[in-house]
Protein backbone atom coordinates (compact mmCIF):
# COMPACT_ATOMS: atom_id res chain seq x y z
CA UNK A 1 0.00 0.00 0.00
CA UNK A 2 2.95 2.69 0.70
CA UNK A 3 4.48 1.91 -2.40
CA UNK A 4 1.47 2.49 -4.45
CA UNK A 5 0.65 5.35 -2.32
CA UNK A 6 4.37 6.80 -2.37
CA UNK A 7 5.72 5.64 -5.52
CA UNK A 8 3.46 4.14 -8.12
CA UNK A 9 0.62 7.02 -7.60
CA UNK A 10 2.80 10.01 -5.93
CA UNK A 11 -0.07 11.29 -3.45
CA UNK A 12 2.13 12.19 -0.85
CA UNK A 13 5.10 14.35 -1.66
CA UNK A 14 8.12 13.80 0.59
CA UNK A 15 8.71 17.58 0.04
CA UNK A 16 5.94 18.70 2.77
CA UNK A 17 6.87 19.25 5.75
CA UNK A 18 4.29 17.30 7.99
CA UNK A 19 5.66 13.89 5.90
CA UNK A 20 9.31 15.33 6.47
CA UNK A 21 8.72 14.79 10.27
CA UNK A 22 6.33 12.02 10.40
CA UNK A 23 8.64 10.36 8.32
CA UNK A 24 11.82 11.47 10.34
CA UNK A 25 10.19 10.78 13.67
CA UNK A 26 8.85 7.60 12.73
CA UNK A 27 11.68 5.08 14.26
CA UNK A 28 11.48 7.00 17.51
CA UNK A 29 7.40 7.24 17.42
CA UNK A 30 7.42 3.25 16.37
CA UNK A 31 9.92 2.58 19.48
CA UNK A 32 8.29 4.95 22.11
CA UNK A 33 4.98 3.40 21.63
CA UNK A 34 6.44 -0.20 22.12
CA UNK A 35 8.14 0.55 25.08
CA UNK A 36 5.61 2.62 26.64
CA UNK A 37 2.73 -0.20 25.80
CA UNK A 38 4.93 -2.82 26.42
CA UNK A 39 5.94 -1.17 29.86
CA UNK A 40 1.63 -0.39 30.94
CA UNK A 41 0.54 -3.51 29.49
CA UNK A 42 -1.20 -5.60 31.99
CA UNK A 43 -4.28 -8.14 32.19
CA UNK A 44 -6.67 -5.87 33.22
CA UNK A 45 -6.21 -3.07 30.19
CA UNK A 46 -8.51 -3.96 27.42
CA UNK A 47 -7.56 -2.73 24.34
CA UNK A 48 -3.56 -3.49 25.24
CA UNK A 49 -4.50 -7.12 25.63
CA UNK A 50 -6.19 -6.85 21.84
CA UNK A 51 -3.28 -5.27 20.54
CA UNK A 52 -0.95 -7.61 22.23
CA UNK A 53 -3.00 -10.48 20.69
CA UNK A 54 -2.92 -9.12 17.01
CA UNK A 55 1.08 -9.04 17.28
CA UNK A 56 0.90 -11.86 19.35
CA UNK A 57 1.96 -11.67 22.67
CA UNK A 58 4.92 -9.42 22.17
CA UNK A 59 3.64 -6.66 24.53
CA UNK A 60 3.79 -9.36 27.51
CA UNK A 61 7.69 -10.03 26.46
CA UNK A 62 8.49 -6.70 26.76
CA UNK A 63 6.41 -5.83 30.27
CA UNK A 64 8.00 -9.02 30.95
CA UNK A 65 11.68 -7.58 30.42
CA UNK A 66 10.90 -4.06 31.43
CA UNK A 67 10.16 -6.37 35.14
CA UNK A 68 13.41 -8.59 34.33
CA UNK A 69 15.97 -6.32 33.05
CA UNK A 70 17.66 -2.83 33.95
CA UNK A 71 18.24 -0.83 31.39
CA UNK A 72 22.18 -0.53 30.31
CA UNK A 73 24.50 1.69 28.59
CA UNK A 74 25.70 -1.56 26.59
CA UNK A 75 23.38 -4.31 26.91
CA UNK A 76 23.58 -8.14 28.07
CA UNK A 77 22.41 -11.84 26.99
CA UNK A 78 18.77 -12.32 27.38
CA UNK A 79 17.72 -15.90 27.35
CA UNK A 80 14.89 -17.64 29.46
CA UNK A 81 15.37 -18.41 33.13
CA UNK A 82 15.28 -22.35 33.80
CA UNK A 83 12.11 -24.24 32.93
CA UNK A 84 10.40 -21.07 32.48
CA UNK A 85 9.40 -21.53 28.95
CA UNK A 86 9.06 -19.21 25.93
CA UNK A 87 10.81 -15.82 26.28
CA UNK A 88 12.32 -14.60 23.40
CA UNK A 89 12.35 -10.88 22.84
CA UNK A 90 11.95 -9.99 19.35
CA UNK A 91 10.51 -7.00 19.06
CA UNK A 92 13.64 -5.08 17.66
CA UNK A 93 12.87 -1.62 19.75
CA UNK A 94 13.15 -3.87 23.15
CA UNK A 95 16.14 -6.00 21.99
CA UNK A 96 18.03 -3.31 21.08
CA UNK A 97 17.37 -1.44 24.31
CA UNK A 98 17.47 -4.47 26.69
CA UNK A 99 20.06 -6.71 24.68
CA UNK A 100 22.06 -4.41 22.95
CA UNK A 101 22.09 -1.34 25.64
CA UNK A 102 21.21 2.15 25.18
CA UNK A 103 23.86 3.50 23.44
CA UNK A 104 23.34 1.18 20.47
CA UNK A 105 19.38 1.72 20.78
CA UNK A 106 20.12 5.61 20.30
CA UNK A 107 22.59 4.68 18.00
CA UNK A 108 20.17 2.73 15.06
CA UNK A 109 17.00 5.16 15.78
CA UNK A 110 19.15 8.42 14.94
CA UNK A 111 20.98 6.09 11.90
CA UNK A 112 17.40 5.59 11.04
CA UNK A 113 16.03 8.97 11.61
CA UNK A 114 18.91 10.65 9.60
CA UNK A 115 18.03 7.73 6.69
CA UNK A 116 14.49 8.81 6.42
CA UNK A 117 15.73 12.34 6.52
CA UNK A 118 18.06 11.90 4.01
CA UNK A 119 15.15 9.60 1.82
CA UNK A 120 12.99 12.67 1.99
CA UNK A 121 15.54 15.46 1.03
CA UNK A 122 16.58 13.38 -2.00
CA UNK A 123 12.88 12.67 -3.15
CA UNK A 124 13.50 8.64 -2.68
CA UNK A 125 10.29 7.40 -2.29
CA UNK A 126 11.28 3.81 -2.33
CA UNK A 127 14.13 4.08 0.22
CA UNK A 128 11.25 5.78 2.59
CA UNK A 129 8.54 2.79 1.88
CA UNK A 130 11.40 0.67 2.98
CA UNK A 131 12.21 2.69 6.11
CA UNK A 132 8.65 2.63 6.86
CA UNK A 133 8.17 -0.84 6.44
CA UNK A 134 11.25 -1.91 8.85
CA UNK A 135 9.60 1.17 11.55
CA UNK A 136 6.57 -0.83 11.72
CA UNK A 137 7.93 -4.19 11.60
CA UNK A 138 10.40 -3.45 14.54
CA UNK A 139 7.33 -3.50 16.52
CA UNK A 140 6.54 -7.24 16.12
CA UNK A 141 10.33 -8.52 14.88
CA UNK A 142 13.92 -8.26 15.98
CA UNK A 143 15.03 -6.12 13.09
Amino acid sequence: ILYIVFVKLDLIKLRWKFTYIVSVAGFSIAAIFTLLTGYFYSQENAILVKFDSLITGRLKLVNRAFDRYDITLFGRIIKPLEGEGYFYLDSGYAYALFGCGLVFFLVVIGIYSYMCHHACKTNDRCLLVWLATLAVFGIVGDV
